[in-house]
């Protein structure tokens, strides 16, 4: 592992770490694309998997009072599980510009009505019906590329959840395709020890910088904490375009 390999890493998930504290997503959104210029994808995607489990695992704990916001939750397991096994496969053998532009276009329309004022609401009952398809189309993007943020996000905004529920709710979800992620990707020898090292040393930003994220999203009003999260989106739907010309 070379030092500009560590640098890189470092400051990658850093920066993603500030976003996934004020925001409860982005993590990957920010730290992967920054290191699969240096690294390669497939390299990005793999390491990211363990901070990223980490970081999850610790909003849902900060946040575990609202455990019961997650709705079907056997749905959501079998759902995340089918996704990611079949996005990490995926990962190893196609390439994702298809899934990259079906969330562009999928985060692009949800923006769109969001920018009319209509402010999209998930009531609870279209809340359990959609849980399943969208979390293993979530799931397999996911698997294919290390980030289903575009895909997760609008689902759980449109909820209208107050932050503290918002923040489980999201986290439980990455969290279920982190882990059968992970599984794939072991299943499939895509770790090694390099990539597992790399892995460790990502999470040090995180411990470092998450604590001081999540103490300045307390003082949003959920208005600002609102304004927040749509700008995140905003962002990752430029990333999505970005890639797709580049």
């Amino acid at each position: 592992m070379s030092v500009e390999t560590v640098i890189v890493i470092l400051l990658s998930v850093a920066a993603g770490s500030v976003v996934k504290g004020l925001s409860g997503l982005g993590l990957p959104l920010v730290a992967i694309p920054l290191m699969a210029g240096f690294l390669g994808a497939e390299h990005a995607v793999v390491l990211m998997t363990i901070p990223g489990l980490m970081v999850n695992g610790w909003l849902m704990w900060s946040n575990r009072q609202h455990a019961t916001v997650l709705p079907n939750l056997p749905v959501v397991c079998v759902a995340a599980l089918v996704g990611a096994v079949s996005g990490a496969w995926l990962l190893a053998h196609v390439a994702d510009r298809w899934l990259v532009l079906l969330m562009a276009c999928a985060l692009g329309f949800y923006l769109l009505i969001v920018a009319t004022g209509r402010q999209p609401r998930l009531n609870a009952t279209w809340g359990r019906r959609l849980t399943g398809p969208l979390v293993l189309f979530g799931g397999l993007v996911q698997g294919a590329t290390g980030i289903s943020g575009p895909v997760v996000a609008p689902y759980v905004h449109a909820m209208r959840l107050e932050k503290g529920a918002y923040l489980f709710m999201i986290s439980a979800l990455f969290q279920a395709f982190g882990i059968i992620q992970m599984a794939t990707i072991a299943w499939l020898g895509l770790y090694t020890t390099e990539r597992v090292l790399e892995g460790f040393v990502a999470c040090l930003p995180v411990l470092v910088v998450l604590p001081i994220a999540l103490r300045l999203s307390r003082r949003f009003t959920p208005r600002g904490f609102e304004a927040v999260v749509v700008a995140v989106l905003v962002l990752m739907e430029v990333r999505l375009v970005w890639k797709i010309l580049a």
